[in-house]
């Protein structure tokens, strides 16, 4: 038993071309309110369509982040906030007045420096 044999050029093609013209009759056919789609798009505009459409994106993602990356984030600040003594958020008043403040929110490489430090300074006495 052999393989099927590889289809010329043209009758791939014709193929492909069968296929999207099926898809596209029984999109159009068993879901007739894609019609209506082109005329609202038409009638307000693409520009208008994105914006609704990338409103609706950010709002999803707000709520993702409220639910779900906000616990995580306040999870694993608290859990290094134990583990690394010299981690912590500084605020952004903090921030401006002394800006290599920001390091600290770092976990663990104002504690490294340190060691990093120590090591040095005991090396060379």
């Amino acid at each position: 038993m052999q393989g099927a044999l590889p289809l010329p050029m043209n009758m791939n093609k014709k193929w492909k071309l069968a296929t999207i013209a099926v898809v596209t009759f029984l999109l159009l056919s068993l879901n007739p309110e894609i019609r209506l789609i082109g005329l609202v798009i038409e009638s307000v505009g693409l520009e208008t369509i994105f914006i609704a459409i990338e409103a609706q994106v950010i709002l999803a993602l707000g709520i993702f982040y409220r639910r779900w990356l906000a616990p995580l984030a306040n999870l694993l600040n608290k859990l290094l906030e134990r583990l690394d003594p010299l981690y912590f958020r500084p605020k952004m008043s903090l921030i401006r007045a002394y800006p290599k403040m920001v390091l600290h929110s770092i976990p663990f490489l104002v504690t490294a420096v340190h060691i990093v430090a120590a090591g040095t300074v005991l090396s060379h006495a």
